[in-house]
């Protein structure tokens, strides 16, 4: 059974070329796309994803805060943060709240996938050099 995705992403170019790329791979399934963290949260209530791809910097609502209203609804949908921010002290919060998976921009879309594919299987997933930086603090 395909894993169910949806994509929130407020760049456009970086949300259509990911689209593109999810769609080509056998396993995953796009559900739906979003521009901003209310309509992420609306999808995820709506479609009951496996996964959530989410953007940590989108307006109406981080990804961030949309993992913590994911949490608090009861949800089932696990939620991973992709983001150009390389700060630990991003991830932590991320991880607080409820996130199982942080990868970063500047990563492979193969990690990208591995990381979903890992999380749909129960796991969690940190870019390594996150991982790394975690470790340190």
């Amino acid at each position: 059974m395909p894993i169910g995705v949806i994509l929130a992403d407020d760049h456009a170019i970086v949300r259509q070329g990911l689209a593109a790329l999810l769609q080509a791979e056998l396993d995953l399934t796009l559900l739906a796309q979003a521009t901003d963290g209310a309509a992420a949260f609306q999808l995820i209530e709506t479609l009951n994803p496996d996964l959530a791809i989410l953007d940590l910097s989108m307006p109406q609502a981080t990804g961030i805060e949309v993992v913590r209203q994911v949490e608090a609804a009861g949800l089932d949908t696990r939620c991973l943060l992709l983001t150009m921010h390389d700060d630990p002290a991003a991830a932590l919060e991320a991880q607080e709240a409820g996130t199982v998976g942080y990868v970063l921009k500047d990563n492979s879309f193969e990690e990208l996938v591995l990381a979903v594919r890992s999380i749909a299987a129960g796991g969690t997933f940190v870019t390594p050099s996150i991982r790394a930086k975690l470790r340190a603090l």
